[in-house]
């Protein structure tokens, strides 16, 4: 299988030197929107910045992450549906997932949501790699813009045709059993066409 990657990415999926924000939606986002402007931008918070990142679930309607400010209140009961990924529909480069705990709060020392993006798919057609951006951003702190590095554990790499339903088990483990719903990133705003 050839290899697909982000600009932010050579190859062999080993992210070159670029600074992304670090903060795990500001940075999916960004990562997203690079693709597929087809270059690098200068990122600055709060810029109207396209195309716009939407959220789909298995279930509801798309959320315009670009717009919204408190995606956790826009989600609601009618998104408690996982999105079905499968070999034929996976978060391709220029995509992402990000997982929500719908039903409760986290708690306080944990997230209710996380982000991720599409930075490179390596392997084969039935063992994709999956390397990913996975920031997270330091609680009451500015976000700053830090370098994509697989050392310091903000990019990710999930191996296997469809490894998200497991990773989403594990971030239910790691906040203490609570629900969490995975959703796809997409710049595509309409689900027929996903």
């Amino acid at each position: 299988m050839p290899s697909y990657h982000h600009h932010f990415c050579s190859e062999n999926g080993t992210p070159k030197n670029t600074k992304v924000p670090n903060s795990c939606i500001q940075a999916a986002e960004y990562i997203i929107q690079v693709h597929h402007r087809n270059g690098i931008f200068p990122w600055v918070e709060g810029a109207d910045v396209t195309p716009n990142v939407y959220l789909h679930f298995g279930s509801g309607n798309p959320i315009n992450i670009t717009i919204e400010e408190n995606i956790l209140n826009k989600i609601g009961n009618s998104h408690a549906k996982d999105y079905e990924f499968s070999n034929l529909r996976r978060p391709e480069v220029g995509e992402g997932i990000a997982v929500f705990n719908i039903g409760g709060r986290a708690p306080k020392d944990h997230y209710n949501m996380h982000f991720l993006a599409t930075l490179a798919i390596l392997g084969t057609k039935s063992r994709p790699s999956f390397v990913m951006s996975n920031l997270n951003e330091i609680e009451d702190s500015e976000i700053a813009m830090v370098s994509l590095d697989a050392e310091k554990e903000n990019v990710r790499t999930f191996v296997g045709s469809n490894p998200w339903s497991a990773f989403r088990d594990e971030y239910q483990k790691e906040n203490k059993g609570n629900r969490f719903f995975i959703g796809l990133l997409t710049t595509k705003a309409t689900r027929e066409i996903i």
